[in-house]
């Protein structure tokens, strides 16, 4: 039989030649891998870059609509029924206790219900500070509406995540004890963002013709723009070194000191700040907050207890006298300028009320 040969014949791969392939293939492999987890790598880092900067924005634009809201009476203007009413009370138990001799309580007294708070506060804690204050929420038929369709709102941070406190504005009451009784409706609290490293308020005000930055602010103190007349504090020391040296001048001390701090509480309040300077830290990691993104603005206070300029009361006399003796004047030459110059003199001035 004849035996057939291959026309052609078949060569297969060699082993180097299949080492030589996968060595390539794992070499563009890996290449192609490491390029893959670069671009994972930075699109993570972008996502979550750009999630944290959205957080600062929505918290500085929620703190700014809260404040473009914001509702504020001194406390003289509000709370007034109920404070005759318990300073008729007060006299009348007095009368009382005079004529018969005993501790009497009137008890057929009108409920007028808890006080109300309309006033604004900024506490400094260091790096998180707390801010809490009135605003309008606008008005609702349901029976979840807040009293008067106002609320107050706290902003505040525990373990690095920013809060948002809705409460209503009565005053928490206390009871005989003065510890504070809690309240039967409690505040809706939202967590706004985590990461929040940091929450700092300046207070603006505007104080002897320069504007100042307070690290806190009390609407109802006169720390800021009312501070305590040096006079008034050399009067109070003094007298406090004459009644521990002299027991006789006690009463005199005394009466003395209520007069001072009567008119320590005559005088205007500080009201609110012209404006305010929210600095806002969100770290995008915790292990590093060295490294965290800053958001800051300045939220001009749109409320007319809240003046940048301002006058104090012996220069706003001193102002008023001035415009009542240029009326005057104007009055005597008969002419037409009277009107004329009352309408510059208060637009030369108006500013600083």
């Amino acid at each position: 039989m004849e035996r057939l040969h291959p026309s052609r014949t078949t060569r297969a791969f060699t082993l180097i030649e299949i080492m030589v392939a996968m060595v390539i293939f794992s070499i563009m492999m890996t290449a192609l891998f490491a390029a893959f987890r670069t671009g994972m790598k930075a699109y993570t880092m972008g996502t979550e870059h750009a999630s944290q900067q959205q957080l600062g924005r929505f918290a500085v634009n929620k703190l700014a609509q809260d404040l473009h809201n914001i509702y504020y009476k001194p406390e003289s203007e509000y709370n007034v029924a109920r404070r005759q009413q318990e300073a008729e009370t007060s006299a009348n138990e007095t009368n009382l206790q005079t004529a018969s001799g005993r501790d009497v309580v009137d008890e057929n007294l009108p409920d007028l219900g808890p006080p109300i708070d309309l006033s604004f506060s900024g506490e400094d804690n260091s790096g998180t500070d707390q801010l809490s204050f009135v605003r309008y929420m606008g008005f609702s038929l349901d029976e979840s509406r807040p009293l008067w369709g106002l609320g107050r709102i706290t902003y505040y941070v525990v373990d690095n995540s920013l809060y948002r406190a809705v409460d209503d504005i009565t005053k928490p009451e206390t009871d005989e004890d003065g510890n504070v009784i809690p309240k039967t409706t409690l505040p809706t609290i939202d967590k706004l963002a985590e990461n929040c490293v940091g929450f700092d308020v300046k207070y603006g005000y505007y104080f002897e013709e320069d504007w100042l930055l307070a690290e806190s602010w009390d609407s109802n103190a006169s720390e800021y723009r009312n501070p305590p007349e040096e006079e008034d504090d050399d009067i109070v020391g003094t007298m406090g070194e004459n009644a521990s040296q002299d027991v006789v001048n006690t009463g005199a001390a005394a009466s003395l000191s209520g007069q001072v701090q009567q008119q320590a509480q005559q005088s205007r309040a500080d009201n609110l700040p012209g404006w305010l300077e929210v600095t806002f830290k969100f770290a995008t990691d915790m292990d590093n907050p060295d490294g965290a993104q800053i958001y800051r603005q300045t939220i001009v206070m749109n409320n007319k207890y809240a003046m940048e300029t301002y006058v104090p009361n012996d220069e706003d006399d001193e102002l008023k006298g001035a415009r009542a003796n240029s009326r005057r004047k104007n009055r005597d030459k008969g002419g037409s300028s009277g009107k004329s110059s009352k309408s510059s003199a208060g637009s030369s001035t108006g500013g600083n009320r």
